[in-house]
């Protein structure tokens, strides 16, 4: 009788056993399935996201956040690891890869940075006058007809051509630019300077008259959209075209020297669709030896430095 009453005793204990064992492999299994129904890989593939577009994303969760709030789109991912990605523009940039599919992803982020995919001189606005030597004028960005700098000072005729103004502090690291390119046998000397919202006027309504208003928007600034305006940028002198004056040593000086003055090669080849102007390897515009170094160090206009950093 004690034998039978072990016996059950000892089946009932191990029935007891099985039945916790049971219990905890279902929870192990429940919180194991319950964790990876709310894990980020389950909830991307939920999305509509392929393994390989998963495991690009894994351990970055400010692009897995983005991924997880929006329906799937084949571009989301490359336009989020973009380097000048700027998370107001998503929308925009997902619109406009979608038009223009054949497009690389660092332009649609640079045009659409820059100019929003809008034509030049369509959505102007007034320029941002509290960013000081980092105001940005271009066919977006305009100055006012009676916008004149308070510290130009004139130039002398030794560093450039008669009757030239410019602003002072401009002055003085474009005099340094000069002294250190003669030391190098580089003769420099600024044919283009400040010039006035008539001036400019002048100039763009003689371009029109000449060769038709396409012509003019695109060499010519119209009134308020020039950087001359600024007293921040010179022209050098040359009397050569493009193609010869790169081949310069000029030329050649000033790409590896002008930022350490804080000027930059304003308006660089190919990058027309961003700045609006044609290649004018002889248009400097100051910027501060800081931002000019960086600028030549990431390989890009200024109109793309602003929209990132400044804007």
């Amino acid at each position: 009788m004690k034998r039978r009453r072990r016996l059950h005793l000892k089946k009932g204990f191990y029935i007891l056993v099985l039945v916790i064992v049971g219990i905890i492999v279902s929870t192990i299994l429940y919180i194991k399935h319950n964790n990876y129904i709310h894990s980020n890989p389950y909830l991307l593939k939920q999305q509509g996201y392929n393994e390989k577009e998963i495991n690009r994303v894994i351990g970055n969760n400010n692009i897995i956040k983005v991924l997880l709030s929006r329906e799937y789109n084949p571009y989301l991912i490359d336009i989020l690891e973009s380097k000048y990605y700027i998370e107001s523009n998503l929308d925009s940039y997902i619109k406009y890869k979608t038009k223009y599919p054949d497009k690389d992803y660092a332009d649609v982020i640079a045009i659409i940075n820059v100019t929003n995919g809008k034509d030049f001189y369509s959505n102007e606005k007034e320029v941002d006058m509290s960013k000081g030597d980092l105001i940005l004028v271009n066919k977006f960005y305009h100055l006012s007809e009676d916008y004149e700098p308070e510290d130009l000072v004139n130039m002398e005729v030794k560093y450039a051509t008669s009757n030239k103004k410019i602003r002072s502090h401009v002055y003085d690291a474009f005099k340094s630019l000069v002294s250190a390119a003669k030391r190098q046998g580089i003769k420099i000397y600024a044919n283009t300077t400040y010039r006035t919202y008539k001036a400019q006027e002048n100039a763009h309504m003689n371009a029109r008259n000449q060769k038709g208003s396409a012509y003019a928007d695109k060499y010519a600034a119209r009134p308020g959209f020039s950087e001359h305006q600024t007293g921040l940028a010179i022209d050098v002198h040359t009397s050569l075209p493009n193609e010869e004056f790169v081949e310069s040593e000029t030329y050649k000086w000033l790409v590896e020297n002008a930022s350490t003055y804080g000027f930059i090669l304003r308006y660089p080849k190919d990058k027309e669709y961003l700045t609006g102007f044609k290649f004018e390897p002889y248009h400097l515009r100051y910027v501060g030896v800081d931002v000019a170094k960086q600028i030549e160090k990431e390989g890009i206009t200024f109109d793309e430095y602003y929209a990132y950093y400044v804007r």
